[in-house]
């Protein structure tokens, strides 16, 4: 008995210990492959984001030089920042301060919904004004004003100043969001002199990073988080915020100080393991005790170019990957308990008389030690040995069942791998096959099942010109020339097209160095290599400007031994080949004119005193032409403000030396022209002195040239005119634009006669302001025409101010008769349906009522429903459904009053086909024209609610006509809300309200103030407001009528009066005047005409 029950324990225990351990192992091997993929992968996302801000940077110093970009120009270079901002998403803000305090940013809102503008300088008193801008990025409004803010103090124009190179500063948190942690790329600018202009910074949000992180999926509870030398947290995977409050200032934290318990156990481990992080700097696999929890460590340096020095670190619990290996294992032990029990118990009942069953037993027991777990004893005594055969039969079942659940969860971690971002593969290298991933099948454009995991699947898709390149690569890493496999290469997806990827791996060596198997992941990069294209494509343009303009493009070394680059118009200007310069850097002296060449020799020296060159000189080509040339030169700056490099440019200046001498020759012709040309004429130097007038001016004033010159011509100019003459005179002098003028000046017969004068700027070669020349002109009989002129057109213009108040009234009686027209009709023909739906709405209401008791009664009746009937009361959510049905039919009943009410203001505004006064309501007619402009009234889009306030006094009937006096209301309130949509368009815009009183005067009269707080309107628009076709809209926008026919109606038809009272900034408000008894004898439907 006893060593078969030995055997059975045996069998059953070497099975789970080996199932566990298998499972263990299988495990280990798929987190550790797990935390290198995600490591590695996180790398590849670091140098992705980290190289955008860099590269932005360099954008825009090669278009500031290639002169695409003018940093003076603050709006362009908002419009750049603007458009850059949507180029490149990973950028969270792009900002330029220059060496004078001047600042300009761009930068995307916290919550990414907009863009805003930040602004300071000079312009500002220093102050830093944030503005919205719109979807055109044009500015908004204004949100908020920061004082005191100079770019110059903030650490990231410091140390670039300091360092004088592109680099990363400090992380700050940014004044807009204190949560919100921005890793700035500067890059400096200089000019030509190495002077300092100003720097760049480009801000990346890390909180791209964090939101990276948190998309990994790294077990059911592991982290991931990245830390700098010090300690301090860059980014993680958690929502937990990376900086702290005390004490009023903004701190960032520290791994090992931070809320989440995971990633501050792992960085108090690599504290207390490595004392200082800076020894880390090579890749850890780690782990270490976490609560009496393994927990499993990857960390993996970053380090870039720029001086970023990080650390990667992912830590995951073991039980993460551990929960089913130890229920299995649990399962297993207590199976064997039974088994051992179970056995032990029958084997002393039966051990005397089932020796043979026992046999078949033990033969069982050993197949199944042996590995062979589908055994099945058959059961001959029921009776005796079947209780014992049937436990032994499922026992065997469940430790089958526990190897099926073991591979199970293997395969399940595999699985995971395939839901990771980038694709994924494995490659077996000794049996040559290879594992893709789904999401490695999708960049290439192929679903799960388009694509065989075969080798040549990959090598196949490869670009031609890339195949060698990558293989080379495979088989260095094969050779352990590199500790990864990392290459760039284009690949074809399933339309033929072709994108950029960044494939990584990394091998595994068995004991005699030989590749067994090798497993990496891919990313999609063609984003970043086309902006890297966008760079070489503005470098290339750069060449093509050099080797494509008409001058001569010129680098040299900075000791001007040698000529790193010549453009090909030399040799078109010197007729000397580009070669013999680059053999003998100084070659172009021997073409230089002979009585030229000291000078162009001592300003070259000059300059190598550090003074430009620019001078004008003559070359003798090989054929004895002679050429004039403009040189310059100037020095290029390194990063550390160095000379390294002397560019010059040499234009060929022949054609307009040969222009200057002719206009030399027509400047004398011209002179001498002007002295006997039959009009006065004159000319001033540059303190606007007069140096020259012609001979019919001198006759004319009968008066001597010196008389004249300076300021002597203004003697003869009228007294009254003196003043305004010098004005316009010395005004136009400041701005250096061309004027003309009218005054009297005396003849020389003593008489004042109207001159009309005309001066224009003129220049000397240079382009430099010289002074005026200007002619003049008697226009005394052209003004005594003009007056007449003047006269008869003030005949006209009142001919035609009585025409267009004919026209005004015309227009107003066939409007006010189709609108009452509509209006009748309008009402009609809504409130016959509406009268239908409000007189039905009750019976609803009654009928509903009794099908909600109905449904209660068969609840009571029946509590048990069938299965259908239960699963179509929770589909329609009846519980719900039964107490909103009643707020449904009190809302219907609200709007069909609604409907109602608004059906009875538009009859009572269309009032206008009563031939009659009849005494109404004032108030009556504010209210139902109000109810009409209620949609306009009413908040539109980001435009908020117009405010009405009502201010009634007790009013008596007043006799008039309606119809006509509710379009006065209407024309008023209709201009109010424009200007209030008007002011609201404008920044700072004020709450939008108008303001409707009601009053009696002394008079016997009612008064009417309609008011809005808009921004007013000025005097000159008040003297012209009540004229016809009047507007100051745009076309299109108004006719310019309704305030004339208003007019009319109050002052004409109602013997009332109409005021506008109003100044800019201050709003406007209309005093209608209307009296209470009005007994005109005007009885025409709409404007009388009687007056005409």
């Amino acid at each position: 008995m006893v060593p078969f029950v030995i055997q059975i324990v045996a069998a059953v225990g070497l099975t789970g210990w080996f199932s566990f351990r298998n499972g263990q192992q299988a495990i280990n091997d798929v987190t550790s492959q797990l935390r290198s993929e995600i490591t590695a992968h996180i790398n590849q996302k670091l140098e992705s984001y980290l190289v955008t801000p860099h590269l932005v940077n360099q954008i825009n110093l090669n278009a500031i030089y290639l002169g695409e970009l003018d940093v003076e120009n603050k709006q362009l270079l908002e419009r750049h920042f603007w458009h850059q901002l949507h180029l490149f998403n990973l950028v969270g803000n792009i900002a330029y301060g220059d060496w004078e305090g001047e600042f300009t940013a761009v930068q995307h809102t916290v919550d990414n919904s907009g863009i805003i503008l930040q602004t300071a300088g000079k312009f500002t008193n220093g102050e830093m004004h944030t503005y919205s801008l719109d979807n055109d990025g044009k500015r908004t409004q204004r949100q908020k004003v920061k004082p005191n803010f100079d770019p110059r103090n903030r650490s990231w124009y410091k140390n670039t100043e300091l360092r004088g190179k592109a680099e990363w500063s400090e992380i700050f948190s940014f004044f807009s969001d204190k949560q919100l942690l921005v890793l700035p790329a500067n890059q400096p600018l200089y000019d030509q002199t190495g002077k300092l202009l100003g720097v760049f910074t480009t801000g990346l949000y890390l909180s791209h990073i964090s939101e990276f992180l948190d998309s990994l999926e790294v077990g059911k509870s592991g982290e991931t988080f990245i830390i700098e030398r010090d300690g301090l947290l860059v980014a993680s995977s958690t929502i937990e915020p990376l900086i702290t409050n005390r004490n009023t200032q903004v701190e960032r934290i520290k791994a090992i100080n931070y809320s989440n318990p995971l990633i501050r156990g792992a960085a108090q481990y690599l504290q207390n393991k490595f004392g200082n992080l800076s020894q880390i700097q090579q890749p850890q696999q780690l782990d270490f005790k976490l609560n009496d929890q393994r927990q499993l460590l990857q960390v993996l340096p970053f380090q870039d170019e720029q001086g970023l020095d990080w650390l990667i670190v992912v830590v995951v619990p073991e039980a993460d990957f551990m929960e089913r290996i130890n229920t299995n294992t649990h399962t297993t032990i207590w199976l064997c308990l039974g088994a051992l029990v179970l056995a032990t118990g029958v084997g002393m009942i039966t051990s005397r008389w089932i020796s043979l069953p026992l046999l078949q037993l033990s033969k069982a027991s050993q197949a199944i030690a042996n590995g062979d777990l589908n055994q099945k004893v058959e059961v001959q005594r029921a009776a005796e040995l079947g209780v014992l055969a049937q436990n032994f039969n499922h026992m065997a079942q469940q430790l089958q069942d526990s190897l099926v659940k073991s591979r199970e969860s293997e395969e399940r971690w595999k699985l995971a791998l395939r839901g990771n971002k980038d694709g994924i593969w494995d490659w077996n290298v000794v049996s040559n096959e290879v594992f893709f991933s789904s999401r490695w099948k999708e960049i290439r454009g192929f679903a799960e099942d388009e694509i065989d995991n075969h080798l040549d699947e990959w090598s196949k898709r490869i670009h031609p010109d890339d195949l060698n390149r990558v293989m080379q690569a495979v088989n260095d890493h094969f050779a352990q020339k590199n500790s990864f496999f990392a290459v760039e290469y284009r690949v074809r997806r399933r339309d033929n097209s072709y994108i950029w990827i960044l494939d990584r791996g990394q091998a595994i060596w068995d004991e005699q160095g030989n590749v067994v198997r090798m497993v990496g992941s891919e990313t999609d990069i063609s984003d970043r290599k086309q902006a890297e294209f966008a760079l070489q494509e503005s470098e290339e343009r750069f060449r093509q400007l050099a080797e494509n303009i008409n001058e001569v493009f010129i680098i040299n070394s900075a000791d001007f031994s040698q000529v790193i680059y010549i453009s090909p118009a030399y040799e078109q200007i010197w007729g000397r080949s580009c070669q013999s310069m680059y053999q003998k850097p100084d070659s172009w002296l021997e073409a230089v004119h002979p009585e030229d060449i000291e000078r162009v020799i001592s300003a070259f020296q000059k300059k190598a005193q550090g003074e430009l060159f620019r001078e004008e000189y003559r070359i003798i080509k090989p054929d004895r032409s002679i050429r004039w040339i403009f040189g310059r030169c100037f020095p290029v700056n390194n990063q550390a403000g160095e000379i390294y490099r002397y560019a010059g440019i040499a234009e060929d200046i022949t054609e307009r030396k040969y222009i200057e001498e002719t206009l030399a020759k027509s400047r004398d012709f011209y002179l001498s022209l002007f002295e006997k040309f039959p009009t006065p004429i004159w000319r001033s130097d540059v303190n606007a002195k007069c140096d020259y007038f012609n001979e019919e001016w001198l006759n004319f004033t009968g008066r001597s040239f010196e008389q004249e010159l300076g300021d002597g011509w203004v003697e003869g100019v009228h007294p009254d005119d003196v003043e305004k003459c010098m004005s316009t005179y010395l005004s136009a002098f400041k701005e250096c634009q061309p004027f003309e003028m009218e005054y009297r000046l005396r003849n020389h017969q003593g008489e004042y006669r109207s001159m009309a004068d005309f001066g224009h700027p003129y220049y000397d070669l240079e382009g430099n302001f010289a002074g005026y020349v200007g002619a003049c002109y008697d226009i005394t009989e052209r003004q005594q025409a003009e007056a007449q002129l003047r006269v008869q057109t003030q005949q006209l213009s009142q001919a035609l101010h009585e025409l267009r108040q004919t026209q005004a009234q015309m227009i107003h009686n066939e409007k006010m008769f189709s609108l009452g027209q509509l209006l009748a009709g309008v009402a009609h023909e809504i409130n016959n349906p509406i009268s239908f739906i409000y007189g039905n709405l009750d019976p609803a209401e009654e009928y509903i009522q009794d099908l909600l008791a109905l449904i209660r009664l068969y609840q009571q009746t029946y509590p048990q429903p069938t299965a259908e009937i239960e699963n179509l009361t929770r589909e329609i959510d009846l519980d719900f459904l039964v107490e909103d049905l009643q707020k449904l039919i009190n809302s219907m009943n609200v709007g069909a009053e609604r409907i109602r009410n608004i059906v009875l203001s538009l009859r009572n505004f269309s009032h206008n086909s009563e031939t009659t006064m009849k005494a109404v309501d004032i108030h009556q007619g504010i209210d139902n024209t109000l109810t009409i402009l209620r949609p306009r009234l009413k908040a539109q889009g980001r435009r908020p609610e117009i405010k009405v306030i009502k201010d009634y006094s007790k009013l008596p009937a007043v006799n008039c006509y309606a119809g006509e006096l509710n379009q006065v209301f209407m024309n008023i309130i209709s201009n109010g809300i424009d200007a209030l949509e008007e002011a609201l368009a404008k920044p700072e815009p004020p709450h939008p309200c108008i303001r409707i009183r009601t009053q009696m005067s002394d008079s016997n009269s009612v008064i009417i103030g309609i008011s809005d707080n808009g921004y007013g309107i000025s005097e000159q628009v008040i003297e012209k407001i009540f004229d016809p076709f009047f507007t100051t809209k745009s076309i299109g926008q108004g006719t310019g009528l309704g305030l004339a026919i208003s007019h009319k109606i109050v002052v004409e038809k109602h013997q009332g009066k109409l005021q506008c009272i109003s100044k800019p900034g201050k709003g406007t408000e209309f005093m209608i005047e209307i009296p209470i008894s009005n007994r005109t004898n005007n009885t025409t439907n709409g404007l009388s005409l009687s007056n005409k």
